[in-house]
Parts: structure tokens; sequence; C-alpha cells
């Protein structure tokens, strides 16, 4: 894949202004420290990536692209060659399995194995595998981390790539739209904390370490790991008499996700990990105004009264005029904070939030994945969702002149 650039890049500008930081001696290039990553993260944010580069891969890239062009000279076209150089440098290696090892906050899952987009989720109860279990000690141990292990139930997340850096992100990806899903159906429609303890919503969230590991068992090497910044060891306990609920929901949900043509795909899973992160977070501002990006997302609209109305499609008519109020409030609300500065009280952040989890999932279970065959892209399931507020006659008559339109084109290519 070819690297391209925004339209409003000035790359002679900004290498001219590297250039004027930069120092060669005896073969060694230094800059300025503080205006080096200045400059290098203005580069990144005009440049094109691919999807799958992890954010550290990126910076890697540039990084490797300046210093080669200290040496040949600071030209905007040399740059391009270079930076596409590096890239499929970065890309030119042999795919393998790698293995993200973490845990979530639940006592049981009703499942071996699930699949989901390119990684395999596997549930292995209190302990990992003996063999990956010794070296993500070792590397715990020598990095000084206090390894007492939590009751969470222990997952691995495989997945195939090049590089660890980008599957990681990858496998941490998949991972989060499992959660998202498994939270949207466990977690509490309205649960309010009073007093100073702040609490993340979310009743499954990630174990304090995340380690990736190779086939043998070994960790990728003797320094990489990541922790979990609102790590909570609180475990939530699922019932057994909600097992198959919880078994058939999952696969529902998962199995319309993986069938999704790709562009819907990835607005799902990346609206899924906008909710799911937001709920991770203690503090009740941070989380709704994630929550509300996360909506957003899913609906492909900033203007809020569009934003109303396709959340109102989903609910019955005699539901319809409190569900206004109630988004109406939110709306309010997420206007005079950003606009006013005005916060509300954590009861009522607390509020607001539930009630946007409530939306999530309605459109998910009722437009968006209910007839995901039909779409392409988000903005399919939102023309589709507005045209729900037509007549049920003429709803149902041109959902079936949609499925028609597809069987002729499927048939044709």
């Amino acid at each position: 894949m070819k690297i391209s650039f925004s339209k409003s890049v000035d790359l002679k500008l900004l290498l001219n202004e590297i250039k004027a930081i930069t120092t060669i001696k005896e073969g060694k290039v230094s800059y300025d420290a503080f205006r080096i990553y200045e400059l290098e993260s203005i580069i990144e944010s005009h440049t094109k990536f691919p999807e799958n580069l992890s954010n550290q891969s990126k910076q890697s890239i540039i990084q490797k692209t300046i210093r080669r062009l200290a040496i040949s000279g600071f030209d905007d076209k040399e740059f391009k060659k270079i930076l596409n150089e590096e890239v499929k440098i970065h890309f030119n290696k042999k795919e393998q399995h790698f293995y993200l090892l973490t845990s979530l906050s639940i006592n049981y899952l009703p499942f071996r194995k699930i699949k989901i987009n390119n990684s395999e989720i596997s549930i292995k109860g209190k302990h990992y595998p003996k063999n990956f279990n010794k070296y993500r000690n070792e590397l715990l141990n020598k990095n000084r981390e206090n390894i007492l292990e939590d009751n969470f139930i222990k997952v691995i997340v495989k997945t195939k790539g090049k590089n660890y850096i980008d599957v990681f992100k990858e496998s941490l990806k998949d991972l989060d739209v499992f959660r998202a899903i498994l939270n949207l159906l466990i977690n509490p429609s309205m649960q309010i904390n009073f007093g100073s303890d702040e609490k993340p919503i979310n009743r499954v969230r990630l174990g304090k370490f995340l380690t990736m590991h190779l086939e043998n068992g070994n960790t990728v090497n003797e320094r990489n790991y990541w922790w979990e910044p609102n790590y909570n060891d609180k475990i939530w306990e699922l019932k057994p008499e909600k097992k198959d609920y919880i078994r058939n929901s999952i696969n529902w949900y998962i199995k319309r996700i993986n069938l999704s043509n790709k562009k819907f795909n990835q607005s799902i899973c990346y609206s899924l990990g906008l909710y799911v992160n937001a709920f991770d977070e203690p503090n009740k501002q941070s989380c709704f105004l994630k929550v509300w990006t996360s909506l957003e997302t899913l609906l492909a609209s900033h203007q809020n009264e569009t934003i109303i109305k396709r959340c109102l499609t989903v609910y019955d008519d005699n539901s319809k005029p409190m569900q206004r109020q109630i988004l109406e409030a939110l709306k309010n609300y997420r206007n005079d904070f950003v606009h006013e500065g005005i916060e509300a009280s954590k009861e009522n952040l607390s509020t607001y939030c539930h009630k946007i989890q409530t939306n999530i999932l309605y459109i998910l279970r009722f437009n968006h994945l209910n007839y995901y065959s039909l779409f392409k892209n988000i903005e399919d399931a939102n023309t589709f969702l507005d045209k729900r507020r037509l007549d049920i006659k003429v709803q149902k008559s041109e959902l079936e002149m949609l499925k028609t339109i597809r069987k002729k084109i499927n048939t044709k290519s």
C-alpha cells in the first residue's frame, strides 16, 4: 500500500524545520529533543498509514525515515520514497501467531473458544497453561511487579500477524468487542454510587497485566508488558440460570459482527471499543464524553437532532414521549458541558451514562445488527434507520425491495 498525505500538509516546510534542528557528527544523527517530537507528531498526523499499524509502529517508521533522510538530504520527494520503503520493510516479515494473555473480572463464561474478526479468544478458567504462565511470571518478576494472582477468569487471545505491537493492538480491539457485548448484556440498566469512591460501570473489566507471547509460551521479549490503569479487583458472579442467555446472546451478536461487510464491521467495532473503554473509566465525566462519542459513531452523526430522531426510531409509540425527554436531557447536558463548562453531579452523570448505554444496546439489537446483511457501511444502516420512521407497510415494502436489489447485484457479480 502506497502511503498518502493530507491535502493540507506542507512537507517542505516541516522538513526544513527538522533540518534546522538536526546535527550530524561522525555519522550519528541528533536533534533538539523536544522540537523533534513535536515535528514528528505533526508529520504523523498528516500521514495516512495502513489501518492495522499501531501508534508505536507509526512513530518508529517516521523516526527511521527522518534518520535516513538526514543523511541523504531533506528533500520531500525523497522523504515519501524512504517512508514507503520503511513501511514495506515493516510488513516484509513472516506471519506468525501471537498470544495475548490477560484476565476478565467474571467468575465463569459459557464458552471455551470464540472467534471475533481475526482473533480467537480461549477461556482458560482460573489458570493459564503452564508454559505460558512460567514465562509470564518471569517477565513480571524481572520488572519487579507484584504478580499475586487475581481470581479473574484467564483468557488467551490468539491473533496472526507480522509484528507483535501491531498484533497487540488488533488482539485488544477484538477482546474489547467481546467485552463490550458482554457488558451491554450484564451491566446494570441503572446504578448510582453515592459518596466519593468512584467505580467503573463495567462489570467485566481487564486484569491488572497484559503480556504478549509466542507459540511456545515464551514472551515476545524481556521488557514489554502492559497494565490496566483502572484495575479493580471486584469480580462479577455470573449466575447459573443466566448461562444459556449469555451464550445465546453473545453468539447472536458476534455472528453478525463477523459476517458484516468490512466497512460496516469496522464502524461497529470502533463504536463498541469506545463504549467499553468509556465504561472502564471511574470518572463519570470522562465516561459520559467517551460514550456519547460511541453513540455518535454508531448513528453516523454529530447533529444532536438527528441523533435523537434515530434513537427514538427503535422504541414503540408508547415509549417515545418519555424517551424523547431523556434524550433531550442528554443533549442539553452535553451542550452545557462542551460549550459552557457546566458540570453535572456524579449521580446525574451516572444516570446519563446508563441511558446512553441503553440506546447503544437498542440500536445494535433492533436495527444495525438485526439487518446487518443489508448494509455495506454505517451510513447504510442509518439510512435504513431513518426509513423506519415511515409507515410500517412502507417500511416492509422497502425492506423487500432492498433484498431484491441486493440479490440481483450478487447474481450479476
